[in-house]
Protein backbone atom coordinates (compact mmCIF):
# COMPACT_ATOMS: atom_id res chain seq x y z
CA UNK A 1 0.00 0.00 0.00
CA UNK A 2 1.25 3.20 -1.03
CA UNK A 3 2.19 6.14 1.51
CA UNK A 4 -0.15 8.17 -0.89
CA UNK A 5 -2.31 8.10 -3.81
CA UNK A 6 -2.51 10.52 -6.56
CA UNK A 7 -5.87 11.35 -5.44
CA UNK A 8 -4.94 12.73 -2.32
CA UNK A 9 -1.55 14.25 -3.24
CA UNK A 10 -4.20 16.15 -6.00
CA UNK A 11 -5.85 17.39 -3.24
CA UNK A 12 -2.82 19.41 -1.75
CA UNK A 13 -1.52 20.44 -5.37
CA UNK A 14 -4.83 22.20 -6.31
CA UNK A 15 -2.97 23.57 -9.96
CA UNK A 16 -3.40 20.57 -10.79
CA UNK A 17 -6.53 19.31 -12.85
CA UNK A 18 -7.73 16.39 -14.92
CA UNK A 19 -6.17 12.97 -15.62
CA UNK A 20 -3.56 13.41 -18.06
CA UNK A 21 -0.38 13.66 -16.00
CA UNK A 22 -1.65 11.50 -13.16
CA UNK A 23 0.76 8.56 -14.82
CA UNK A 24 3.24 10.93 -14.37
CA UNK A 25 2.26 11.60 -10.52
CA UNK A 26 1.85 7.52 -10.07
CA UNK A 27 5.81 7.15 -11.74
CA UNK A 28 6.84 9.63 -9.21
CA UNK A 29 4.89 8.25 -6.47
CA UNK A 30 6.64 5.08 -6.75
CA UNK A 31 10.24 6.57 -7.15
CA UNK A 32 9.67 8.22 -4.09
CA UNK A 33 8.77 5.52 -1.75
CA UNK A 34 11.48 3.72 -3.62
CA UNK A 35 14.41 6.21 -2.27
CA UNK A 36 12.27 6.56 1.42
CA UNK A 37 12.52 2.41 1.46
CA UNK A 38 16.42 2.42 0.34
CA UNK A 39 16.85 5.23 3.03
CA UNK A 40 15.39 2.76 5.56
CA UNK A 41 17.45 -0.12 5.18
CA UNK A 42 14.78 -2.23 3.36
CA UNK A 43 16.14 -4.93 0.91
CA UNK A 44 15.15 -5.52 -2.46
CA UNK A 45 11.84 -7.58 -2.00
CA UNK A 46 11.76 -10.82 -3.20
CA UNK A 47 10.93 -11.22 -6.86
CA UNK A 48 11.13 -7.49 -7.20
CA UNK A 49 12.52 -5.34 -9.49
CA UNK A 50 12.54 -1.72 -7.71
CA UNK A 51 12.10 -0.91 -3.83
CA UNK A 52 9.10 -0.59 -2.31
CA UNK A 53 7.16 -0.03 1.26
CA UNK A 54 4.51 -2.36 0.69
CA UNK A 55 4.27 -5.81 2.18
CA UNK A 56 6.56 -7.92 0.62
CA UNK A 57 7.88 -11.18 1.15
CA UNK A 58 12.22 -10.84 1.62
CA UNK A 59 14.55 -13.58 2.15
CA UNK A 60 17.04 -13.11 4.54
CA UNK A 61 20.45 -14.28 5.44
CA UNK A 62 21.37 -14.11 9.10
CA UNK A 63 25.09 -15.39 9.38
CA UNK A 64 25.47 -15.00 13.38
CA UNK A 65 22.45 -14.43 15.88
CA UNK A 66 22.48 -11.29 18.34
CA UNK A 67 25.90 -9.99 20.13
CA UNK A 68 25.60 -11.40 23.53
CA UNK A 69 22.29 -13.63 22.75
CA UNK A 70 22.89 -16.92 21.04
CA UNK A 71 19.09 -17.74 20.31
CA UNK A 72 17.59 -14.33 19.01
CA UNK A 73 18.17 -13.62 15.89
CA UNK A 74 17.79 -9.60 15.02
CA UNK A 75 16.21 -9.09 11.64
CA UNK A 76 17.37 -6.15 9.77
CA UNK A 77 13.52 -4.87 8.88
CA UNK A 78 10.40 -4.65 10.98
CA UNK A 79 7.70 -4.96 11.96
CA UNK A 80 7.71 -8.62 10.86
CA UNK A 81 4.30 -9.43 10.11
CA UNK A 82 4.96 -13.11 9.42
CA UNK A 83 7.62 -15.80 9.24
CA UNK A 84 7.19 -17.87 6.26
CA UNK A 85 10.44 -20.13 7.12
CA UNK A 86 13.75 -20.44 9.08
CA UNK A 87 16.48 -22.65 8.11
CA UNK A 88 19.60 -23.69 9.93
CA UNK A 89 22.13 -25.21 7.89
CA UNK A 90 26.19 -25.05 7.50
CA UNK A 91 26.43 -25.92 4.05
CA UNK A 92 24.27 -23.39 2.48
CA UNK A 93 22.07 -25.44 0.91
CA UNK A 94 18.76 -25.31 3.16
CA UNK A 95 16.74 -27.82 2.13
CA UNK A 96 13.62 -29.42 4.09
CA UNK A 97 16.14 -31.23 6.05
CA UNK A 98 17.29 -28.17 7.78
CA UNK A 99 13.80 -26.44 8.31
CA UNK A 100 12.93 -25.29 11.63
CA UNK A 101 9.37 -25.95 13.06
CA UNK A 102 7.24 -22.91 13.80
CA UNK A 103 7.22 -24.73 17.24
CA UNK A 104 11.09 -23.76 17.94
CA UNK A 105 10.84 -20.27 17.64
CA UNK A 106 8.83 -16.96 18.77
CA UNK A 107 8.86 -13.77 16.98
CA UNK A 108 9.10 -10.30 18.41
CA UNK A 109 6.98 -8.20 16.06
CA UNK A 110 7.57 -4.85 16.81
CA UNK A 111 11.54 -5.05 17.71
CA UNK A 112 11.99 -7.72 14.78
CA UNK A 113 13.67 -10.06 16.74
CA UNK A 114 13.00 -14.19 16.31
CA UNK A 115 13.87 -16.31 19.67
CA UNK A 116 15.08 -19.50 18.24
CA UNK A 117 14.81 -22.47 20.94
CA UNK A 118 16.68 -25.41 21.27
CA UNK A 119 18.54 -24.60 17.86
CA UNK A 120 22.46 -23.69 17.00
CA UNK A 121 22.10 -20.86 14.58
CA UNK A 122 24.88 -21.47 12.96
CA UNK A 123 23.97 -20.22 9.24
CA UNK A 124 20.03 -19.54 9.25
CA UNK A 125 17.59 -18.17 5.84
CA UNK A 126 14.79 -16.46 7.11
CA UNK A 127 11.89 -15.93 4.57
CA UNK A 128 9.74 -12.67 6.64
CA UNK A 129 6.52 -11.18 5.47
CA UNK A 130 7.16 -7.46 5.97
Amino acid sequence: MSLTSVSVLKEYLPEIQGSSIDADLTSLIARVEGFIARYLGFPLADSATSYTLDSSTYTLYADKPMYGLNYVLQSPLKPIISITSIHSDVDRVYGSDTLIAGSQYEKDKELGRIMIKDVSPDSLILVLGL
